[in-house]
């Protein structure tokens, strides 16, 4: 029998926010974070703006000695983390620490602590080089940097799924205490996507109106972002009898591929997977869609990607949900990739406790795929019976949680 898995705190760092705090208050007053880069010198490229994260210094939080030896992607991580435990009220002591684990994910990782590296190689020779160079920048190193400063002692990895990488985590640590490995897991993803090479890769599905618009008939692609979500994961009896404040219960999961889904065939076939990744996350959870209330979409403003993920919620939900909330994060912080899916589930998190669903900005003109009540809300507060997050990538993973408040 599975235990039940409950999440009682989360961490946020942001181009709208440095806490969970800020982070709410910014999607309510639809306050964007998106704005020209200052990271790097950016003449001569084709894209010059993304969501930064301002304020985070983290030669201040770290000392300059420690921050040197890891990326930044690793410092958003620890931070994120450190609130998470403070929200839940957890000390990760002795007596826990073997039954707790870290499932901290990055799609880009330590793009940026590998490219300083390499220049330094070329201009001062080898020696100059960080004796860091491979704990401090790769995938793993967030994950392994925060179980070194708690002392836990569970299990310890990382998923590297583009969007997903966060959810995909969130899953993973789910299930390890459904089934008993560990009773505490600290889990989400962070991203420090903001690099020169970033940044070029990825110019054919940036937006060149520099404007993000989820779900619009005038979207054209999104803009890159920085951040992190961590969350405290707890299996039920753990987290009542410590007296944990529960924020939510993980009721179900679900994990697909499509290789092709960037490929501009067989829409019908790539919707069909879409919405089978749905279904199998509503069977897990063992509800039925017309329980699902709200969407917490992926809503890249891409042309093609938010078509198949509408149809996919059409094929679902059907043509005309009446209780349907669908909105999106990305017009407001940008494509955080790997944090995206981890902050899409601490927005439907907060969405249920605040009783309130944020607007999605630059969302004019929704594509007539659903009636427009699923997009706007004239009244914007609402009891949220259980929520459905989606992350669906241009690289074809295809990933989907439902939530749900807590009830005995």
């Amino acid at each position: 029998m599975k235990r039940r898995v409950v999440i009682t705190g989360y961490g946020v760092i942001s181009p709208i926010g440095l806490n969970r705090n800020e982070y709410w208050d910014s999607l309510i007053q639809e306050k964007c974070g998106i704005g020209p880069i200052n990271k790097f010198d950016t003449t001569n490229y084709p894209i010059q703006v993304a969501g930064e994260v301002h304020g985070f210094d983290g030669n201040e939080i770290f000392g300059r000695k420690e921050a040197r030896r890891m990326d930044i992607f690793a410092q958003y991580a620890i931070v994120a983390t450190k609130e998470a435990l403070e929200h839940a009220g957890l000390e990760i002591t002795p007596e826990i620490a073997s039954k707790t684990g870290i499932w901290i994910s990055a799609s880009h990782g330590g793009y940026n602590f590998f490219q300083l590296n390499y220049q330094v190689l070329l201009k001062y020779g080898p020696k100059r080089v960080s004796p860091f160079l491979a704990s401090g920048g790769m995938v793993n190193a967030a994950g392994g940097e925060i179980a070194i400063l708690l002392g836990t002692k569970g299990p310890t990895g990382t998923i590297q799924t583009g969007g997903a990488s966060g959810m995909d985590s969130v899953a993973r640590a789910a299930r390890m205490i459904q089934y008993g490995q560990t009773d505490v897991m600290l889990a989400g993803a962070s991203e420090d996507a903001i690099t020169p090479l970033a940044v070029l890769g990825e110019v054919q599905e940036q937006s060149k109106q520099l404007t993000i618009r989820p779900y619009d008939v005038r979207r054209d692609g999104y803009l890159l972002g920085n951040g992190a979500g961590v969350l405290v994961l707890e299996e039920l009896e753990h987290a009542k009898k410590r007296g944990a404040t529960i924020l939510g219960e993980v009721l179900g999961f679900a994990q697909l591929t499509d290789p092709h889904l960037s490929e501009r065939e067989n829409i019908e076939d790539k919707t069909s997977r879409m919405a089978q990744t749905i279904q199998i996350a509503l069977k897990d959870a063992n509800i039925s869609p017309h329980e699902i209330d709200y969407i917490q979409g992926t809503g890249l403003g891409l042309p093609e990607l938010d078509l198949l993920e509408l149809h996919a919620y059409k094929e679902v939900f059907g043509s005309n949900p009446e209780q349907l909330h669908i909105r999106s994060n990305k017009s407001l912080m940008g494509y955080t990739v790997g944090a995206s899916s981890a902050l899409d589930i601490i927005t439907a998190l907060l969405v249920m406790e605040k009783k309130e669903i944020p607007k999605t900005s630059n969302l004019d003109l929704p594509e007539p795929i659903l009636p427009e009540h699923c997009f706007f809300n004239h009244d914007n507060h609402h009891f949220i019976q259980n929520s459905l997050v989606t992350a669906f990538t241009i690289e074809g993973h295809m990933s989907a949680m439902v939530l749900a408040p807590y009830k005995e």
